[in-house]
């Protein structure tokens, strides 16, 4: 969950510029989330804390 996170940290910082903060992350999970869920190769351990950590952040409250 660490690297994940540390992507979408990653994903943010480059592609958002803090200019407008959130948009870019969510976008940016909105896509990876679907990818998530169905990739056989993905534990439903690391599914289930990656679920966590998302629905932990504020804007996700509102797609999810």
């Amino acid at each position: 969950t660490r690297e994940a996170r540390d992507y979408l940290n990653w994903d943010k910082t480059s592609n958002n510029g803090n200019l407008n903060d959130g948009w870019g992350e969510l976008s940016f999970e909105a896509k990876l989330f679907p990818t998530l869920l169905l990739s056989p190769s993905t534990s439903t351990l690391w599914r289930t804390q990656y679920v966590c950590d998302i629905t932990s952040e504020r804007h996700v409250d509102n797609w999810l």
